[in-house]
This record gives C-alpha cells, structure tokens and sequence, in this order.
C-alpha cells in the first residue's frame, strides 16, 4: 500500500440535511446519490451494545412513531453519532452501515410508500 494513499474506499456524506418536523435525514453522499432516511429506521437501526443485546436476545429494538433526531455529531473521520428525542445517544453510524440502510424517496418521506427501497442515484429521486 502506497504511504499516501487513504484508507478510506467508500462514498462519504457530502452534506446532511435534518428534517426535524418531518423526521427525516437527507444525505448526499460523494458517490452522487441523495439518500432520504426516516428517524425512526435510524432509532431502529441502532448498533450501541444494548440495541445489540436486545437485537441478540430476539427482542425487536423499536422506536416511538414521533422520534426524531435532535442532534448529529461527527464521530472520528467516518462515523455519527446521533441524539434521538427518545434520550437515546449511544449509537454510532459508521459511513458505511449509514449507506447500506433502506432509504426512501423524499416524496415519500411521510408515508410508508417506498420505505424499503435502495438509494438511488439523486439525477432519478427528484432530489435536485
């Protein structure tokens, strides 16, 4: 490996957008696609110890439908961290897992329309 080369390989978060009211975090990612990811998936997808002993046990780790993200904190170069309005703030969100997350488009990001579906690239989800 080159001494100078990174050794970071995967897209990074060019910019976040949290939509407080409407419970949804907007990123656009350096790879050029815009993710729209809802608050709660973020409060569910937690991966602090005690979401994972939960998760371990077979108990569903579950989130008030009104959570929201209250804050967002950078994390060493490629992790978040956020505070949800739950008290919740353990959780760390490497790039990487932020990515692989379910995302939906913003037109539906209050509905459950497309809830599932991958990010796509931002030229097709009417983010721009």
């Amino acid at each position: 490996m080159n001494a100078g080369a990174s050794l970071e390989t995967g897209p990074r978060p060019l910019e976040l957008r949290n939509h407080a009211e409407g419970r949804w975090l907007e990123i656009e990612w350096s790879d050029e696609v815009t993710a729209v990811i809802p608050h709660r998936l973020l409060r569910e997808a937690c991966r602090c110890a005690a979401c994972l002993a939960a998760a371990r046990a077979g108990h569903a780790v579950t989130a008030p439908a009104g959570v929201r993200v209250d804050s967002i904190e950078a994390w060493g170069p490629n992790t978040l961290r956020f505070t949800f309005s739950d008290g919740h703030d353990r959780g760390l969100f490497p790039f990487e897992y932020l990515r692989a997350l379910p995302v939906r488009g913003r037109e539906g990001a209050g509905t459950n329309q497309q809830e599932n579906e991958l990010a796509k690239p931002s030229s097709s989800s009417g983010l721009r």
